[in-house]
């Protein structure tokens, strides 16, 4: 599997609002999402600015299956970035998100050279994510 990762950039908005109301994640707090919700998320700045970034995760150069966000990049210390990884079905369980975080990792610490960490945080059922943290 080529993985590639591509910023979100607002003209992208209309896909990521398609892209997140098309799949259920079941371990976030918003399960199943509407598309005024995501509006709001896009126009609020959730997914881009100076404390947040959004990235594409990308298969084969072509087909979306996944996003990975940083927020509270601006948060002031003992606070950290946090992450936000969520992969669409068919593509779960095949170390996707393992993938993603890895990249992610590498990619904060090398445009934030000052950062100290990364924040990750998930439910106790979530299996999944918690095998992609080990």
């Amino acid at each position: 599997m080529n993985l590639t990762f591509k910023q979100f950039c607002l003209k992208d908005s209309e896909l990521m609002i398609d892209w997140l109301t098309s799949d259920t994640w079941q371990y976030h707090i918003y399960s199943h999402l509407n598309r005024e919700s995501v509006r709001k998320w896009i126009d609020e700045g959730k997914f881009t600015g100076e404390k947040n970034r959004t990235f594409w995760v990308i298969l084969n150069g072509k087909e979306r299956i996944g996003m990975i966000r940083l927020f509270g990049l601006l948060d002031p210390l003992p606070h950290a970035p946090q992450i936000d990884i969520r992969i669409r079905d068919p593509y779960r369980g095949k170390g996707i998100g393992k993938r993603a975080l890895v990249w992610l990792t590498n990619h904060f610490f090398t445009i934030t050279p000052e950062g100290r960490r990364i924040e990750g945080i998930t439910r106790l059922d979530n299996f999944a994510m918690r095998k992609v943290f080990c």
